[in-house]
C-alpha cells in the first residue's frame, strides 16, 4: 500500500473508532445546563466536584449539569432561605433568585436576564483622575426536554482603566480579555462582545458543545494549558465519560489580530486573519481520589494567501496523534501537557499540571497548588495556595502568527511566559454577604524591544539567533492585593454590590521603573465571567 494511501488509511481508522466509542454508551439523563465560569460564583460546584463520593470531573470548564456538578442540589442549597411567607412574593422572588422573565415548563425552560456592571474608582496616587466602568447587556439561556440547553450574552461596554491597564489597552488594541477598543472621548475604551453557546447531551456519557466563547483546561486558579484570558471564539467540543475514563477533543478558530488585519473598505471594520487551535484532553481515574489527566495542543499552521487546500489531519480526534506525526518541533505549533488531583480529604484537594512547548528550546511550564473548601470546618470558608513557573518563549513561535495566542492575548497566562508566581486567596461568605482577598506576586524577565527579546511576550516574529540565554537581564516584579467585601443580590445572575481595593505594585530596572497604583473602588452589577487585571 503506498505511504499516502497508509496514511489517510489509519486515520480513517482512527475518526471510525473514536465515533463508535461516543456512540457506545447507555441512554440517561438530567436536564442540561450550562454554569457560567466566574471562579468565585462557581465555587461551590467546584465543592461538589472536590468531594470524595463525587466522580464529576471539574477540569473542563465551564461546567455543564450532570456532567461536572449537579445543579438541583446547589439549587436546594441557595433556595431553602427564601421558603418564607415573604418570599413568596413576586417582587421578592424576582430580586433575590429568580431571572427577570421566566418561562419554566418540563420539557422547556427559558431565562431572561439584564446584564450590568457599573464601578466607580479612585487611584489615591492620581486624585484627580475619576476611573469608571459602564456595561450593559442581556443573558438568555434555557434548555429543551433533557438533551439540549443554549446560552447567549451581549456586553457593551466604556471603561477608562487605571493606568496599568490603560497602558496595555493602547499597547494590544484590547481590554484584557473583553475584545478589540475603539476609543471613546479622551482616553476611554469602547468594547462590546457577544457569546452563544449549545449543549447537546444525548445520554449521560456524551455531550457536545458548540458556539462562541471560553474554555478553560485545568484545576488551579491559572491554567498553564488554555484558560478563560482571552477574548471568546468559535469552538466545537465532544465530550465522552465512561466509567473512570473522560476524554474531550475540541477544534476552535483563533484570530491575529497583531498585523493580522485586512482593510478592504475604510468605512467598513477590518478582517483579521484566522487560525485553527485543536486540543484533546483524556483523563483517568484509577481510585476515586486521584484523577490524572494527558493533553494535547496545536496551533496549525496559517493557510497562505490562495491556498485553500484542507489539512484533514485537523479533524484527526485522537490526543498524541498530532505529536507522533510532527512532533514539538514543527511548522505545526505543539504543546504536550499533564496534571494530577488528588483528593486529599472531602474538602482538600491538591493539584498539579505540566506543559512541554519546545524541550529543545526548554519551553516548558508547570504548576501546583491545593484547595481547601469550608477551611478548619468552618462552612464557606476557601482558602487557595498555588504557584506557576513558566520558561522564556513558551507559547511563542518564530511566526507569531502561530503563537498559542487569540486577539493579542496568551491563551494560557495574563503575563505571557518567562515568569514564575505566587497566588493565594481567600473568601468567605455568609448568607448573602461575602469577602474575598487575592495576593498575587509575579517575578518577569521583560523583553526590551526591539533589541532584547527576553521570550516574555507571546506575540512576537523572531529568529532563533534572538533567543537569550540570559533572559532575566531584564526583571520585573508585581505585587497586586485584591481586596473586596459584598453583598449577592440575586443569585440567578450573581448580582451583588461590592466596596474593594486594588493595590498593586510594579519594579523593574528598566527605564519605566516603578509605577505604583492603589485604586479604590464601588460597584454594583452581574458577575458570569472572570476579569484578569492581576498581571
Amino acid at each position: 500500500m503506498a505511504p499516502s494511501k497508509t496514511i489517510k488509511f489509519r486515520y480513517g481508522i482512527s475518526y471510525i473508532v473514536f465515533a463508535v466509542m461516543l456512540l457506545s454508551v447507555v441512554s440517561a439523563n438530567a436536564q442540561p445546563f450550562i454554569m457560567q465560569h466566574n471562579k468565585f460564583f462557581a465555587q461551590d460546584a467546584d465543592r461538589q466536584a472536590a468531594h470524595l463520593d463525587n466522580t464529576y470531573n471539574a477540569t473542563v470548564k465551564p461546567f455543564v449539569n450532570g456532567l461536572n456538578y449537579n445543579k438541583e442540589k446547589l439549587d436546594s442549597l441557595y433556595n431553602h432561605q427564601y421558603h418564607t411567607k415573604s418570599f413568596q412574593q413576586i417582587f421578592w422572588r424576582k430580586l433575590k433568585h429568580e431571572s427577570l422573565l421566566l418561562v419554566d415548563s418540563p420539557n422547556f425552560k427559558i431565562m431572561l436576564d439584564p446584564l450590568f456592571y457599573f464601578e466607580l474608582g479612585k487611584d489615591l496616587k492620581k486624585t484627580n483622575e475619576t476611573y469608571y466602568t459602564n456595561t450593559r447587556g442581556v443573558l438568555i439561556r434555557g434548555s429543551i426536554g433533557q438533551t439540549f440547553a443554549f446560552e447567549s450574552t451581549f456586553l457593551e461596554n466604556q471603561a477608562e482603566f487605571p493606568d496599568y491597564v490603560s497602558a496595555f489597552v493602547s499597547t494590544w488594541g484590547v481590554a484584557p480579555g473583553q475584545g478589540r477598543v475603539k476609543r471613546f472621548k479622551k482616553s476611554g475604551a469602547d468594547y462590546a462582545g457577544a457569546t452563544g453557546v449549545m449543549v447537546y447531551k444525548p445520554n449521560k456519557m456524551l455531550n457536545f458543545m458548540a458556539g462562541s466563547g471560553k474554555l478553560f483546561l485545568g484545576d488551579g486558579y491559572r491554567s498553564l494549558w488554555l484558560s478563560d484570558n482571552a477574548f471568546s471564539y468559535p469552538f466545537f467540543k465532544a465530550n465522552l465519560n465512561f466509567q473512570k475514563l473522560s476524554y474531550t477533543a475540541a477544534w476552535a478558530s483563533m484570530q491575529i489580530i497583531q498585523n493580522g488585519k485586512f482593510v478592504f473598505n475604510p468605512l467598513s471594520e477590518p478582517i483579521f486573519k484566522k487560525k485553527v487551535y485543536t486540543f484533546q484532553y483524556v483523563s483517568y481515574r484509577p481510585i476515586k481520589r486521584v484523577d490524572i489527566g494527558l493533553f494535547q495542543a496545536v496551533m496549525w499552521k496559517a493557510q497562505q494567501t490562495g491556498n485553500t487546500k484542507f489539512d484533514y489531519n485537523i479533524l484527526n480526534p485522537l490526543v498524541f496523534a498530532h505529536s507522533a506525526q510532527y512532533g514539538l518541533d514543527s511548522a505545526n505549533n505543539v504543546m504536550l501537557g499533564a496534571n494530577i488531583n488528588v483528593k486529599i480529604t472531602h474538602s482538600i484537594n491538591a493539584y498539579a499540571q505540566v506543559m512541554a512547548d519546545n524541550l529543545k528550546n526548554n519551553q516548558i511550564g508547570w504548576q501546583g497548588g491545593i484547595k481547601y473548601f469550608d477551611v478548619a470546618a468552618i462552612k464557606n470558608l476557601y482558602l487557595q495556595l498555588e504557584y506557576n513557573k513558566v520558561n522564556a518563549y513558551s507559547y511563542s513561535f518564530p511566526n507569531a502568527y502561530q503563537s498559542f495566542s487569540h486577539y493579542n492575548q496568551s491563551l494560557a497566562h495574563p503575563v505571557g511566559a518567562n515568569f514564575s508566581e505566587i497566588v493565594a486567596l481567600t473568601n468567605y461568605r455568609f448568607k448573602d454577604f461575602y469577602a474575598a482577598l487575592k495576593f498575587n506576586y509575579i517575578s518577569t524577565g521583560l523583553d526590551s524591544f526591539p533589541k532584547y527579546y527576553a521570550g516574555n511576550q507571546v506575540i512576537t516574529d523572531y529568529k532563533p539567533a534572538n533567543v537569550q540565554s540570559n533572559t532575566f537581564l531584564n526583571k520585573g516584579k508585581t505585587q497586586i492585593i485584591d481586596f473586596k467585601l459584598g453583598y449577592i443580590i440575586n443569585r440567578g445572575s450573581n448580582l451583588n454590590i461590592a466596596v474593594g481595593a486594588l493595590l498593586r505594585d510594579f519594579n523593574s530596572n528598566l527605564k519605566y521603573g516603578k509605577l505604583k497604583t492603589d485604586y479604590f473602588y464601588i460597584s454594583i452589577g452581574t458577575a458570569i465571567t472572570n476579569k484578569y487585571y492581576d498581571f
